[in-house]
């Protein structure tokens, strides 16, 4: 049986308090939980996600504004039987929260998982567990051929609380509070054990796929005019794979 540690989050409309909480429910299976944990009543705190954000926040501490589609794996690699849930992920946290009703949701150890689909309406985000990178967090897999190269990318969200200041000579500083991403690049070489962060810079790719320098190259002369972005970084992955 697998073992949870949960947090519980109940909806309001003016607080936002994280609790942990372990109870009964923490022998049942994921599956089990999100169906009975919210019926128990056993937390000891509330937590509003407040996915829309105030007009003097920059930023969100979730991926998606709204509740959305998506299905999980268990780390016994079977696939939870998700009807009827909907989710979100905590950039903080790097946690799945789920939901039955929208109002109540808990928030799934991440032990208990070994990965999980995201969808709305334009895209789907899949998550993975790399303990060789980091056993604490989860990973979203751009590009991956289980006999070559994959990406994966991280995202590191930190809250910043509004630190303005005046003295009537000089201001500094922002007047506003704001959850900043940053976000990591990874790697992670045929085999599926090793991996090298990676830059969007192209210093740092040459560096990674020194054992490709000439494919690079020519990927290089073949895209000479575009930025250096995720997708660039996506395409060369997938033209070193071919």
């Amino acid at each position: 049986m697998l073992k949870l540690i949960l947090s519980v989050c109940l909806f309001t409309s003016s607080f936002h308090v994280v609790a942990q909480t372990t109870d009964a429910s923490t022998s049942q299976s994921v599956q089990n939980a999100f169906q009975n944990l919210t019926a128990t009543g056993n937390y000891s705190g509330a937590s509003l996600p407040i996915f829309g954000h105030k007009e003097d926040t920059k930023g969100s501490r979730y991926l998606f504004e709204h509740w959305v589609n998506g299905y999980a794996v268990n780390n016994k690699n079977i696939t939870i039987n998700v009807v009827g849930y909907a989710f979100n992920y905590d950039k903080i946290n790097s946690s799945l929260l789920v939901t039955t009703d929208k109002r109540s949701c808990i928030e799934v150890a991440n032990a208990d998982l070994n990965s999980f689909v995201l969808t709305d309406d334009e895209r789907s985000y899949s998550f993975v567990h790399l303990p060789f990178i980091n056993p604490k967090v989860f990973f979203i897999e751009i590009e991956k051929d289980a006999a070559k190269y994959a990406l994966y990318k991280l995202i590191k969200t930190k809250f910043i609380k509004s630190n303005y200041h005046n003295d009537g000579l000089t201001e500094s500083g922002n007047n506003y509070d704001e959850y900043a991403d940053e976000t990591e690049y990874y790697i992670v070489f045929p085999g599926g054990t090793s991996f090298k962060k990676i830059e969007l810079k192209k210093k740092s790719i040459k560096e990674v796929f020194a054992a490709e320098n000439a494919k690079v190259d020519s990927y290089f002369s073949q895209h000479k005019n575009d930025d250096f972005t995720e997708n660039y970084l996506k395409g060369l992955v997938q033209f070193l794979n071919k």
